[in-house]
């Protein structure tokens, strides 16, 4: 579901002008990644702060992009650390996005392992259809 936040708040709320375009800022994220794993609580009040770097400081967006995309992540992340935390966390999909999840949970101390390969993607896939009937 993250990335369906990110695509609603960057393609439908007032960030969408804020975020607009292409490029990434990959020092950026990491910063929010780290900044909402630490203090999830204030998820809201740093994509508060987007709009306004925005704003008043006219921040570029590569780097609000990559900050918005930071902060949803790396509250993600921290949701999930009790469920991962002592176990080895390999990543299964699509290339870019893994890079992003796996530098993320670099950022905040964990080891990662990939998988990128389409196959256990969609082993899984098929395994949910058949127990669904």
């Amino acid at each position: 579901m993250t990335g369906e936040v990110y695509d609603l708040l960057s393609r439908s709320s007032v960030l969408k002008h804020s975020v607009s375009g292409t490029g990434f800022s990959q020092s950026d994220f990491v910063d929010a990644v780290k900044s909402a794993f630490e203090n999830p609580a204030n998820a809201s009040s740093q994509l508060f702060r987007l709009r306004a770097q925005h704003l008043v400081n006219e921040t570029d967006a590569t780097v609000l992009r990559a900050r918005l995309s930071g902060i949803l992540i790396g509250q993600e992340v921290a949701a999930m650390e009790r469920q991962w935390n002592h176990l080895p966390i390999t990543l299964i999909g699509e290339e870019a996005l893994c890079s992003l999840y796996k530098s993320a949970l670099e950022a905040v101390g964990k080891s990662v392992d990939l998988n990128l390969s389409a196959a256990p993607t969609l082993r899984g896939l098929i395994a949910i259809r058949t127990r669904k009937g």
